[in-house]
């Protein structure tokens, strides 16, 4: 017997943005969409952050290594099968976030987190 993850992908118009800026296309949100499939926990999860997770993710495009491409933020909500896609950032513009940047995107997490345990299916 066989069992596959499923998750639904949301995609925060901060991500969608940066994405487009970075010329991010369909194959790369398929490419990013079947990593997390394949783990959802595949991802960093960072200190003080209520379960943000850090994924180094590399175009094929780009042909280098996941430590010179991007870092993608975003937060699996297993309970419901939700994969909320938060932002993303050019390791050659940063690293990682800022500590005030972690701390924002750690309320965020939280309110999405409470949005998800109240919303009747």
């Amino acid at each position: 017997m066989k069992f596959e993850l499923t998750r639904e992908f949301i995609y925060v118009d901060e991500f969608d943005r940066s994405a487009q800026k970075h010329g991010f296309t369909s194959r790369d949100y398929f490419h990013i969409e079947q990593l997390l499939l394949s783990d959802p926990k595949k991802g960093t999860v960072l200190q003080f952050a209520n379960g943000l997770r850090k994924l180094r993710y590399a175009p094929i495009r780009l042909k280098s290594g996941n430590s010179g491409g991007f870092r993608i933020f975003y937060v699996d909500i297993e309970s419901y099968n939700i994969v909320v896609m938060i932002t993303l950032i050019n390791k050659r513009e940063a690293d990682n976030l800022t500590d005030e940047e972690l701390r924002y995107l750690g309320k965020f997490v939280v309110q999405l987190k409470q949005l998800y345990m109240n919303k009747e299916w």
